[in-house]
């Protein structure tokens, strides 16, 4: 058998954070072994849980989930980091990008695409919702509105 890809949650919402838990626990691929809702207490807890993915939104009391970010760079072992937003913005994709994420996935795609997302980036891949790589191929030029 083989061994399940550790997750670990970090969101200001708790009712989000215990749907989103739900929906990864349904799924034999991953487990959930951690989670909080603030970005200091995920600085602090995510080195010790050694998850291979952190989800994570952008928006975190205390830290940004861009410092988080930062600060997961260069970690031994590595941890991807999908961030998971109701921003949509290309200045708010870009700086997540910029820091570090592996992936960036908005919370209306979230209950459809987020066991897609943890599995892309945690083989080494990017993922990225419909929405946003549908205008980054527009805006490459390789689609026309």
């Amino acid at each position: 058998m083989t061994a399940k890809i550790k997750v670990f949650l970090v969101d200001d919402h708790p009712v989000f954070r215990h749907g989103l838990r739900e929906i990864i626990h349904a799924d034999p691929r991953f487990e959930v072994v951690g989670e909080c809702g603030d970005g200091d207490a995920a600085a602090a807890e995510i080195p010790r849980a050694k998850p291979q993915v952190v989800i994570l939104d952008v928006n975190l009391p205390r830290r940004s989930g861009l410092e988080v970010v930062r600060a997961l760079r260069g970690a031994k072992p590595p941890v991807a980091c999908l961030m998971l937003t109701m921003h949509a913005e290309e200045s708010t994709f870009n700086a997540a990008m910029d820091a570090g994420a592996q992936g960036y996935l908005l919370k209306d795609d979230a209950m459809e695409m987020v066991l897609l997302g943890l599995k892309a980036v945690a083989s080494g891949g990017v993922y990225l919702s419909p929405a946003i790589s549908g205008w980054l191929v527009r805006r490459q030029g390789v689609l026309r509105p």
